[in-house]
């Protein structure tokens, strides 16, 4: 059994049989079936069969907008949960998109923190002074840099 491959192979028609029919089997039997592939991935391929997620050469298929969504709302939801909301994907995909999700939401917020008054859209001003600062401390340092280097020429 290989612990690292080169590059990624499709699953042929073969194998998939054989795993189907050898499913039950304990990891040291399934390595000697499958001396070219790495443990892991044929502990995903089962587990991909035994959820009953079809096999396909073409695994990637783009997240649609209700899916990413449902996701969004579902986002702190525990593994378990997520799984069973999206029974045609595997854990690796939730995950990444979830990644994705999760950051698209730091960018949205911004730095400065938005805040619903009466109806009306106020600035966080904590957020905008923590702004300030680190923007007078990237100033103060780079003009303290720019005196440093005219000191450095001035010497030679």
């Amino acid at each position: 059994m290989l612990w690292r491959t080169d590059k990624m192979r499709t699953w042929t028609e073969k194998e998939m049989e054989l795993l189907t029919r050898s499913m039950d089997k304990p990891k040291s039997e399934l390595e000697k079936l499958f001396p070219d592939r790495s443990w892991i991935s044929v502990k995903r391929r089962r587990n991909r069969l035994k959820k009953g997620i079809p096999y396909s050469k073409v695994e990637k298929r783009t997240w649609s907008r209700e899916e990413e969504e449902l996701l969004a709302k579902n986002i702190g939801r525990p593994r378990s949960e997520l799984e069973r909301l999206f029974p045609s994907r595997s854990w690796h995909s939730i995950k990444g998109k979830k990644e994705r999700v999760k950051g698209e939401k730091k960018i949205e917020a911004g730095p400065v923190r938005k805040a619903e008054v009466g109806g009306k859209r106020q600035v966080d001003s904590e957020a905008v002074k923590a702004c300030e600062r680190f923007m007078d401390y990237n100033r103060t340092y780079w003009e303290k840099r720019k005196i440093h280097v005219k000191e450095e020429e001035e010497r030679k």
